[in-house]
C-alpha cells in the first residue's frame, strides 16, 4: 500500500480542528446521518476516517459570496459508507 492509498485515523480533536465543528456539533451532526460515524478502535476509543472526513468536508456546498446561498439541513451531506 502506497503513502497515499494510506487513510490516516483522527482523533476528536484532529476533526474539530478540521472542520470548525465542536463536540456537540459533531455528535448532532452523527446522530442526524450528516457527519461520518467513527470507528471504535478501543474500549473507550474512537477515531475517524480521514478520507470521510475530506470527502465530506468536499461536499459542502460553496458560498457564492453575494448572500445568495443559504445552507439549510437539508444542504449539509449525509454520511455514506
Amino acid at each position: 500500500m502506497t503513502k497515499t492509498q494510506m487513510d490516516r485515523l483522527l482523533t476528536r480533536a484532529d476533526v474539530e480542528l478540521r472542520t470548525g465543528l465542536g463536540r456537540s456539533a459533531l455528535y448532532r451532526a452523527m446522530r442526524e446521518g450528516r457527519f461520518p460515524e467513527p470507528f471504535q478502535v478501543g474500549p473507550a476509543s474512537v477515531r475517524w476516517s480521514q478520507r470521510e472526513i475530506e470527502a465530506w468536508a468536499a461536499a459542502l456546498p460553496r458560498s457564492r459570496g453575494d448572500g445568495s446561498h443559504r445552507a439549510s439541513k437539508q444542504d449539509v451531506p449525509s454520511a455514506s459508507r
